[in-house]
């Protein structure tokens, strides 16, 4: 074999060296195309990528749509002329017309010389609302087994005989009174224009009934029942209370009823028909 020159032999022996030249020139290039596209981008055209970029708009939170508090009034009487009251407060005369009146429950006094009547109203949010109130009288009957005297605020305005009896509309307290019987009792009504209001009236007593040697008791035809009876309630008045037996047959007395308590007793073994 030959031998290979000596220079050759080198190469075989030493590995080809890196071109580190060559690789710093590619860094340096690479670098200059970096620092030159971002001024490049700092330019012109980064403002239009910043344009198609922007941030989302946001829609602004709608404002509440205002509601109405408050509603209208229309007030009118029978006759006209009449003080109008709301809630307490003078707020003119009839015709009225109220404007932005609270939206809820109110009361209305309708007030004459004579009389007040009074309304409960509800008014509704951005709606009127008529209210027509008459003023007129009324009248009011008592109907009662005894005579009674009728008064009203302390004032006499009739009694059960004369018959219906005149009164302003509205709300009234009746005092009805018999000073023979001894009763005494007070009566609300309701009295409505043009319109007669009935009121029954039974004034009522106690009494003890009580037979020998028993006896169902009747009064005025209708059967209480058998003796002893205590604190039977019984109409004012003279009213007929009849005592049977089997045996004995039968026993009646007539009694005056008042509001003091009464005893009434009969022996059907005595001759004498009185107890």
């Amino acid at each position: 074999m030959h031998a290979l020159p000596s220079f050759e032999r080198a190469a075989q022996q030493e590995p080809s060296a890196f071109p580190w030249k060559m690789a710093a020139a590619a860094l340096l290039l690479v670098s200059v195309a970096v620092i030159g596209g971002r001024s490049y981008l700092q330019g012109g055209e980064p403002a239009v990528a910043a344009a198609t970029e922007a941030s989302p708009v946001w829609d602004a939170p709608a404002k509440p749509v205002a509601t109405a508090t408050t509603g209208g009034l229309v007030i009118d009487s029978q006759p006209s002329g009449a003080r109008v009251m709301l809630d307490g407060a003078d707020v003119g005369v009839t015709p009225l017309k109220l404007e932005a009146v609270q939206a809820g429950k109110h009361t209305i006094g309708i007030v004459t010389s004579t009389a007040t009547v009074r309304r409960t109203v509800r008014v509704e949010a951005g709606k009127l609302m008529t209210v027509d109130v008459p003023v007129y009288s009324g009248w009011v009957s008592v109907f009662s087994p005894i005579p009674l005297e009728v008064a009203s605020e302390g004032k006499s305005i009739g009694n059960t005989d004369t018959g219906k009896i005149l009164l302003p509309p509205g709300r009234h307290v009746l005092t009805l009174s018999n000073r023979e019987f001894g009763y005494t009792d007070t009566r609300t009504v309701e009295i409505h224009p043009g319109e007669e209001r009935p009121l029954n009236v039974e004034p009522k007593g106690r009494v003890n009934l009580n037979a020998h040697p028993w006896a169902e008791v009747w009064v005025d035809g209708n059967k209480a029942g058998d003796t002893p009876i205590a604190n039977l309630q019984v109409l004012l008045g003279t009213r007929v209370f009849t005592f049977k037996h089997p045996q004995y047959g039968e026993r009646r007395i007539t009694a005056t009823i008042t509001t003091t308590d009464s005893a009434l007793s009969v022996d059907f073994t005595k001759s004498t028909d009185r107890p």
